[in-house]
């Protein structure tokens, strides 16, 4: 096996120039930053999702609490039961949403009708007795 010094390597033009190293860790970099902002819009779409079903979950048990003329409790002022007499809670919502926040919460349990609704920084979901309409804010 022949040594070859590093003066020879040099001479042939064998490696790579230190500007060829850098634009491959550029463009390493660019992709690296495409994938993560991806990653990070999925995640928003996660716990958009999220609120989005445990809202909805919550309508039912609303309407069935109107319909025997019970108020609903207002979920902002924290962890409470949706209605007096009935044992399922409000949800806890994902990381950054809150609810209350973007809309009015109302019931009238003498109409049957509510108005709930949770935002986070670019959505609000606002629920009532029958439907759920999410809107970008």
């Amino acid at each position: 096996m022949q040594h070859v010094s590093r003066q020879a390597i040099l001479r042939k033009g064998v490696g790579f120039t230190l500007i060829e190293l850098m634009a491959v860790v550029a463009i390493i970099s660019i992709l690296a930053l495409i994938v993560i902002y991806g990653v990070s819009d999925a995640r928003k779409h996660a716990r958009l999702s999220s609120a989005q079903s445990m809202l909805l979950s919550a309508r039912p048990v609303a309407q069935a609490c109107v319909d025997d003329g019970k108020e609903i409790t207002d979920p902002s002022i924290g962890p409470s039961l949706i209605c007096q007499g009935n044992v399922d809670a409000w949800q806890a919502l994902p990381a950054g949403w809150t609810y209350g926040v973007g809309c009015t919460f109302s019931t009238n349990a003498s109409t049957a009708r509510f108005t709930y609704c949770a935002s986070d920084v670019g959505w609000t979901v606002t629920c009532d007795q029958s439907n759920c309409v999410t809107v970008s804010i």
